[in-house]
């Protein structure tokens, strides 16, 4: 997903007033901006979150390791926001952060459910998935760091070749440092 598509689907999200937007946006924005997989961030619970520290804890991710994630400050507000809202001063550590009706995890299906009425509410048409999000998140990062294996590490990967799939150079960086030879 192209930045500006990104930007189009999250600020329709934003300003819609769907009962769910609010859920979806905290959701969509998470997946987005850390670059979690769709299955880390099912499973996680507001325990899991440190807003204090800016951190996400993933008790359990691919391999079965735990890892943190940082927690931009755009981030941080818009879960700060949500969490205020869904929790209402209730500690509620062990409740999942994203949930369907009831108390009850928003299962990856779900996630993926919303993900397409959104595309298709703000005009996306071309066919994309939730881990296009890790895609985007892991290429605008590279774009703002030219640093592979710090993608690398945010992403999670153990092997930076791994990173190259996700990192995706646009070919005019590549004709524009050829012509600077």
């Amino acid at each position: 997903m192209a930045r500006g598509e990104l930007r189009r689907f999250l600020s329709g999200i934003e300003r819609s007033v769907h009962p769910l937007a609010r859920r979806d946006h905290a959701l969509f924005s998470t997946l987005a901006y850390t670059g979690v997989r769709l299955s880390e961030i099912t499973r996680s619970v507001w325990g899991d979150l440190d807003l204090r520290h800016r951190r996400l804890l993933l008790p359990s991710v691919k391999g079965g390791r735990a890892e943190t994630r940082h927690v931009s400050r755009r981030l941080l507000q818009i879960l700060a926001d949500y969490s205020l809202r869904v929790r209402n001063g209730v500690r509620a550590d062990l409740l999942p952060m994203f949930a369907s009706s009831g108390y009850r995890p928003l299962s990856p299906r779900g996630v993926q459910y919303r993900f397409g009425f959104w595309l298709t509410r703000s005009g996306i048409r071309r066919r994309l998935s939730v881990h296009s999000l890790r895609h985007t998140f892991a290429t605008l990062l590279y774009r703002a760091t030219r640093d592979l294996l710090l993608v690398s590490r945010a992403l999670g990967h153990r092997d930076v070749r791994t990173t190259q799939r996700y990192a995706h150079i646009e070919d005019r960086l590549l004709v524009r440092a050829v012509n600077r030879l």
